[in-house]
């Protein structure tokens, strides 16, 4: 089912309807690796020249300024991982922003035709999402430069994928931009190591991964484990709790993953933060259910508070709401709540919403 993308709260994620964040999406052509040409661009090299058919938020960027660093993401509006990075995206441009920093989302795979019509279609999106995307956007369009002389040539299949460009107009760095936090922090302090770097982060994903894992075993394995990464790699944390916190859920650690909801809650309702409610709220409604012995209070709390951040006149909040009735056991004040959804949206989007809905109600009415 092709659902609307829901401007102003990123449901995507937020309902489970997307992949993980750390996922990647492949390009919709993309050839088996093993007929892959090797990438001409690595890690060292100087940046591709920056050329797009349109600049869709922000100032005009024509080249790269010596001493500033950029960040050049590659997304697409069907890509539920590029979006659930967003959030994640614009935290990023306001920590760094006085670090000389700039955030480039360039829009690339779009369609298989790149006309006007697609042209048309990315830029109402990014106008729908306001403030969730906080930082610059650009659209390759039909010439494709910027696939072409970025992620063909450095061999990127996937999206989201990020390339960051050093003060000296250098590629410092190209992955998944949920691991942007640690190159960025020491790119910004002149102490990123382009050949030991990337193995510097590989092991410390493994390490967290491995402690996540290490809940299955017990809270005290884990708890062990998970301040053992957290010695070796702290900037990375913020990438890694949400699974920790997953997997407190999944183990059957009630009373620590309710203290840790606790937090998400308080800090994403102080500080508004989408990608903080999001991950607070995706297990219950990915699941359709809330353990025994949760705190069924913080979930309201929580549904509440996450409805709130978003646009009101769009029909994303609402659908929170229904979601939350739904997973609590209110079925009329969800469909309530749905109604109102589908009042909002726009004429195109409200056969994609009913289906939507429908599933929706079919899988709380199993649990």
């Amino acid at each position: 089912m092709n659902r609307p993308i829901l401007a102003a709260f990123t449901l995507l994620s937020i309902a489970g309807l997307a992949a993980p964040l750390n996922a990647q999406e492949p390009a919709p052509s993309a050839a088996p690796a093993s007929k892959q040409p090797a990438p001409s661009l690595k890690a060292g090299d100087p940046a591709p020249a920056f050329k797009v058919h349109s600049m869709l938020k922000g100032a005009e960027l024509a080249a790269f300024e010596s001493g500033k660093i950029y960040v050049v993401e590659f997304w697409s509006t069907w890509c539920g991982p590029c979006i659930a990075s967003m959030p994640h995206l614009s935290k990023l441009q306001a920590k760094f922003a006085d670090k000389g920093v700039r955030i480039v989302g360039v829009n690339i795979w779009e369609d298989d035709k790149l006309d006007d019509a697609t042209l048309a279609k990315v830029r109402d999106f990014v106008t729908q999402q306001g403030d969730i995307m906080g930082y610059t956007v650009a659209y390759d369009g039909p010439d494709k430069h910027m696939d072409k002389a970025w992620m063909q040539a450095a061999g990127r299949r996937g999206i989201p994928s990020a390339f960051l460009v050093d003060g000296t107009g250098k590629i410092a760095w190209m992955g998944h931009p949920i691991m942007l936090d640690i190159v960025l922090h020491e790119v910004v302090d002149g102490t990123w190591d382009y050949a030991q770097g990337p193995a510097k982060i590989t092991a410390a994903r493994k390490q967290f991964e491995a402690a996540i894992k290490a809940y299955e075993q017990g809270l005290e394995a884990g708890d062990a484990a998970w301040n053992e990464a957290m010695k070796s790699q702290p900037l990375l944390e913020p990438m890694f709790k949400t699974g920790r916190y997953e997997a407190l859920i999944s183990h059957g650690h009630i009373p620590r993953a309710v203290e840790m909801a606790r937090t998400m809650v308080d800090e994403g309702t102080r500080e508004k933060d989408q990608e903080t409610m999001l991950a607070f709220l995706a297990p219950f409604l990915e699941s359709g259910s809330v353990p025994e012995g949760f705190d069924r209070e913080l979930i309201v709390k929580g549904v509440d508070a996450g409805a709130a951040i978003g646009d009101q006149s769009q029909p994303g909040p609402s659908m929170v709401r229904a979601q939350g009735a739904w997973l609590l056991g209110d079925a009329a004040k969800a469909r309530e709540h749905a109604a109102k959804a589908l009042e909002l949206a726009k004429p195109e989007q409200r056969e994609a919403y009913q289906r939507w809905i429908t599933e929706l109600e079919n899988k709380f009415a199993k649990n």
